[in-house]
C-alpha cells in the first residue's frame, strides 16, 4: 500500500468480514530511508497516525461530518475516455442523515447502514467519516451510494467497534490466529510514486537520501 506521503508498506489481510464490509490489515514491512550502519537503531519501527473511534451516542441526526477520500483518476461520468481533475485526496463536508430503518448496524453487505450526504466519487470506498467540531473522531467509513436517491452510505462506527472488539485485544493485537487471506505489496518505484504524489517525492529529495531505500520487516511476535 502507498500512503499519500510516499511511504510504502506491505500488508496482510488478516480478517475479512463480508457482512460488516470490513477488513483487518496488518502491516508487516515498511519501506524507509537506507541509513548507514552508524545511524541505524535496532528494533526501531516507524509510527503511524491514527484516529479515535467515536462512541455511537455522539453521532446525532444532522451532525456535521468530514469525508477524506481518494477519488478515482478515470472520469466514469464521461462518454469519452478522460481523466478527472480531482486532487489525490479530496476533503468534503456534509451531514449525518440517518441510519437505514430497521437495519442491523452490523449488516452492510448490500449497502452501508449509515447515510450521509458528503460528496464522494468512485474510489472513495473506505474513506473515513469524521465528526466535525468538538473532539471529532471516526464515526464511519464511506462505502457506497444509492443511485435512486443520491444518498451516500457507509459502515457505521458501531459496526467498526464490534468488529475490532471481536478480533483485537485491548493492546490492539489479534485475539485469534488466522491465516493471511491476501498479501498486498505497495512498494512502488520512483516513477510511479512521482506521478501520483510529486510533493511527497520532493520532500524525500530534501532529505538527501533519495533513491536509497530499504525494507524494515516488523516482528511483533513477542
Amino acid at each position: 500500500m502507498l500512503f499519500y506521503t510516499g511511504l510504502a508498506v506491505q500488508v496482510e489481510c488478516r480478517v475479512w468480514d463480508a457482512k460488516r464490509d470490513l477488513a483487518l490489515l496488518k502491516i508487516v514491512a515498511v519501506e524507509t530511508d537506507r541509513l548507514p550502519p552508524s545511524e541505524k537503531r535496532e528494533g526501531e519501527v516507524p509510527t503511524f497516525c491514527s484516529v479515535t473511534l467515536s462512541a455511537p451516542s455522539t453521532l446525532k441526526l444532522g451532525a456535521e461530518v468530514v469525508c477524506i477520500g481518494q477519488p478515482g483518476r478515470d472520469d466514469l461520468e464521461s462518454v469519452a475516455a478522460r481523466k478527472t481533475k480531482y486532487d489525490l485526496f479530496e476533503i468534503s463536508e456534509g451531514r449525518f442523515r440517518s441510519m437505514v430503518s430497521g437495519r442491523d448496524p452490523n449488516d452492510n453487505e448490500e449497502i452501508g447502514s449509515l447515510m450521509h450526504d458528503a460528496w464522494t466519487y468512485w474510489g472513495h470506498s473506505g474513506a473515513p467519516l469524521l465528526l466535525r467540531g468538538g473532539e471529532g473522531g471516526l464515526v464511519g467509513l464511506h462505502s457506497s451510494w444509492d443511485e435512486g436517491t443520491g444518498m451516500r452510505h457507509g459502515v457505521p462506527g458501531a459496526a467498526i467497534g464490534s468488529f475490532l472488539a471481536e478480533w483485537l485485544d485491548d493492546a490492539g493485537r489479534e485475539e485469534r490466529s488466522s491465516e493471511p487471506a491476501v498479501t498486498v505489496s505497495g512498494f512502488g518505484n520512483e516513477k510511479e510514486v512521482r506521478e501520483r504524489i510529486p510533493r511527497a517525492i520532493d520532500r524525500s529529495d530534501d532529505r538527501g537520501r533519495h533513491g536509497r531505500r530499504e525494507t524494515i520487516v516488523i516482528d511483533d511476535s513477542e
